[in-house]
């Protein structure tokens, strides 16, 4: 396995030697926020980070976390100089204040497009199969407040969630989505922990799966074949302790059956 990050700095990419990446992704828009260590970075590309807005982490194709920048320090240490920057995903949708109505009849995609559009902050509406359904109400919606709020409420009247990821925003339906990935025992680290139980029955309602892969963000429906049987969830929550030298390599994937 390759332990590589590449780190851009508003699109621009810092010399990296050695780094680490940890944090917690959840479904929701709520901005949890990712550390990332970066070890005997060049004066100049800490001084470009900490002036930069905006900060994505890479692991070959996959863009494993990206988001605004809140906070940039540096220590000594006995390795050399230890950069520390604090950066949260969808932090710009968060503080976005909008003020809005849509029309009766609207349907859930055009809402969602709107409120996006009134927060200025650039984040697409991905397409999605929501793209027809109507609000069951008859009457005209109005949406004012922090802009994440304002797209959770306006999908929970259609008992749907939302997931923001790099590239926009796109919805989940009650239904859940297409499974998209497939897995097997090959991708495992380690053995699959089953937990707590669905309504009325005996199947388990989570698994935990330790994975090597890391191209995987909540919203995402996967199916795991395991010991003769097949399991098929969505992604609730994405746990990440990547260190490229002298740490964990730590993917975990929380999966709602």
């Amino acid at each position: 396995m390759v332990r590589e990050l590449a780190v851009l700095a508003d699109g621009e990419r810092l010399p990296v030697a050695r780094a680490a990446l940890s944090g917690r992704e959840t479904m929701g828009l709520f901005p949890a926020p990712f550390t990332l260590r970066l070890w005997n970075l060049p004066e100049e590309s800490f001084l470009q980070l900490s002036r930069t807005g905006s900060v994505s982490v890479q692991c070959g194709d996959s863009c494993l976390a990206a988001g605004t920048v809140t906070d940039v320090c540096r220590q000594t240490v006995p390795e050399g100089t230890l950069t520390e920057a604090v950066f949260s995903p969808g932090l710009a949708l968060w503080e976005a204040e909008v003020s809005l109505s849509v029309p009766a009849g609207t349907s859930v995609a055009d809402t969602v497009r709107a409120i996006l559009t009134a927060s200025e902050t650039g984040i697409p509406f991905l397409p999605d199969s929501w793209s027809d359904l109507v609000f069951p109400s008859s009457r005209s919606q109005a949406f004012y407040g922090r802009a994440a709020e304002c797209v959770s409420s306006s999908l929970s009247a259609v008992h749907g969630r939302a997931v923001l990821v790099p590239s926009g925003l796109y919805i989940v339906p009650p239904s859940g989505l297409p499974v998209s990935l497939l897995l097997s025992e090959q991708d495992l680290t380690d053995a699959p922990v089953f937990a707590g139980r669905k309504p009325g029955s005996t199947s388990a309602a989570f698994m935990l799966l330790s994975v090597s892969a890391v191209g995987f963000r909540p919203g995402q429906a996967v199916s795991l074949s395991w010991h003769g049987e097949t399991y098929t969830g969505l992604i609730r929550e994405r746990q990440l302790e990547l260190w490229t030298s002298g740490g964990p390599w730590m993917n975990q994937l929380l999966i709602e059956l």
